[in-house]
């Protein structure tokens, strides 16, 4: 791997920019093509000179690096069998088991943007998981907000404007959702609510593909 580094910068590739963008992956998870203060991240990611580096790179930290040249996104999600999953709380797994849910409903619905986003509102997010666990196992809205905002900052989610009147919130939800929710996205939704009402210690069970906040932390310090 030091060789291929070095072949890189021989080849004109300045070391920090090979740096940047390793760890502004590490830090998101996600970057998609166009948001802000990720173009030149994004180019340096997907540039073909830098595949074979940045791929056994986060292979040796136990991470297989994902691309979509069609939806133009990257991103990292764990190697199982190295590392095993990341995880989230509970509260966590089922407000990306939402999100993925209403973003493949809408994909069978033909409802898509270019690049695979989906449009829905917050309430909409909000009562389709409202609906789904029980009276007493659901969240406050703040706190879904919370967690789609920490969702944001992974690249899966985009946040617009919130309505002053009403609160509501446009998200984008984007296409590697489908990588970190897995499958049977309503199964897995009715089986973590059905355990938590029953007091079930679900600690090792809130599993999905996702880096964990205290992972990117640590790769960023």
């Amino acid at each position: 791997m030091l060789q291929e580094f070095t072949n890189l910068e021989s080849r004109g590739l300045e070391p920090k920019r090979l740096i940047r963008a390793a760890n502004a992956l590490m830090n998101r998870q996600f970057l998609f093509a166009g948001d802000y203060g990720t173009i030149g991240i994004y180019e340096t990611l997907t540039d073909a000179r830098t595949q074979r580096y940045f791929e056994g790179l986060f292979d040796a930290l136990g991470y297989r690096f994902k691309r979509n040249d069609q939806d133009q996104w990257v991103g990292l999600v764990p190697d199982v069998e190295t590392v095993g999953p990341g995880s989230l709380k509970i509260e966590e797994t089922l407000v990306l088991l939402a999100l993925a849910l209403v973003w493949q409903e809408r994909v069978n619905a033909g409802e898509v943007g270019g690049r695979g986003v989906v449009e829905a509102s917050s309430h909409e997010v909000f009562d389709r998981l409202s609906a789904i666990v029980t009276r007493k196992d659901r969240m406050k809205e703040r706190r879904f907000i919370d967690i789609v905002t920490e969702f944001k900052r992974r690249g899966f989610v985009q946040i617009g404007e919130r309505d002053e009147e009403s609160g509501d919130v446009m998200l984008e939800i984007r296409p590697m959702i489908r990588e970190v929710a897995g499958e049977d996205i309503l199964g897995r939704i009715r089986s973590f609510a059905e355990a938590a009402a029953a007091g079930a210690d679900l600690s090792e069970d809130a599993r999905v593909v996702t880096i964990a906040a205290n992972d990117a932390e640590e790769a960023g310090a």
